[in-house]
């Protein structure tokens, strides 16, 4: 199997993981591109090792790596910013039933 294809599997399966347990799980979408960004700097950090360790095939599929999940952070937070308005929305009615019967 070529690089590019591992890095892109592992990529796609970690936006899978992330994205069902913090949208099911956690209840939390909000933190879904702050943890695409911390698996955009694991890409770099990978990029860096192998640039250092002069593998250059390697090095661009995590270098491909970085650029997917920074596209995706980008569009997690823009689509955040547009949509907050409708995130937490079981937190705000917990709060309100909280001051209601507190």
């Amino acid at each position: 199997m070529k690089p590019f294809s591992i890095v892109l599997t592992i990529n796609i399966t970690l936006f899978l993981v992330i994205g069902l347990f913090f949208y099911f799980v956690a209840n939390r979408p909000e933190l879904i591109p702050l943890f695409t960004g911390i698996q955009a700097a694991f890409n770099l950090l990978g990029a860096a090792g192998f640039w250092l360790d002069r593998k250059r095939d390697i090095m661009m599929a995590f270098v491909w790596g970085v650029a997917i999940t920074v596209v995706v952070t980008v569009l997690g937070f823009y689509l955040m910013n547009k949509y907050k308005h409708l995130v937490g929305v079981e937190e705000g009615y917990t709060a309100m039933l909280q001051t209601f019967f507190g």
